[in-house]
């Protein structure tokens, strides 16, 4: 099986997003998503290279994958795939991944 690994933030990321969709849209909804994330994630670490790079959000070489509006910052290190973070769309992802 390949492998992926989720950096500190991008497993902060997945709580709040469950939280915040648990308490907003009901549990199911949460959990819902962030098993359509995970299944993501699992796909994406067979195809490292899936995704687009976004230089209007980061000048790092990092790939960006979308699912129900929430991107996964993808690095590649010693795993199949690294994800740095998992931000909705729509907040400051550039404010966010420059720091």
């Amino acid at each position: 099986m390949t492998q992926y690994v989720l950096a500190d933030a991008a497993r902060s990321d997945l709580l709040e997003i469950r939280d915040y969709l648990a308490e907003h849209a009901g549990l199911a909804i949460a959990d819902r998503v962030t098993g359509d994330l995970h299944s993501a994630m699992i796909k994406l670490a067979q195809f490292p290279m899936t995704g687009h790079l976004r230089e209007d959000l980061t000048n790092h070489p990092v790939r960006f994958w979308a699912v129900h509006s929430y991107y996964r910052h993808l690095l590649s290190r010693q795993f199949a795939l690294a994800v740095a973070r998992v931000l909705h769309a729509a907040r400051d992802i550039p404010a966010i991944l420059e720091p």
